[in-house]
């Protein structure tokens, strides 16, 4: 069981998990124009969703893949990779060279 939360502070995200009886936490590294995130040693994602979906399918560094979350708050928009409003979506719209890079 899994469920993905604001950080302290309203940083990063964290994931946290179930594993073996314990709960752990996982720091989502953002870019610093958050078109991007990364979980440690892991690769590099356009949002929370396509994370998801890698870790999903397998654990990569984690000690289980992602596979039930916990119901909770949709994540917020700016976040996902999918939808009309992500932030690559918005820079590439807007010609925003330097936040694609």
């Amino acid at each position: 069981m899994y469920l993905i939360r604001a950080g302290r502070g309203g940083r990063d995200p964290v994931v946290s998990l179930v594993a073996n009886e314990e709960v752990q936490h996982f720091v989502v590294t953002t870019s610093p124009v958050h078109l991007c995130m990364k979980l440690d040693g892991g690769p590099w994602f356009v949002g929370l969703d396509e994370m998801i979906r890698h870790y999903s399918h397998r654990s990569h560094g984690l000690p289980v893949a992602l596979r039930e979350p916990c119901m909770g708050d949709s994540i917020p928009q700016a976040l996902l990779a999918a939808g009309p409003d992500t932030p690559l979506h918005l820079a590439t719209r807007n010609n925003d060279l330097n936040a694609i890079r």
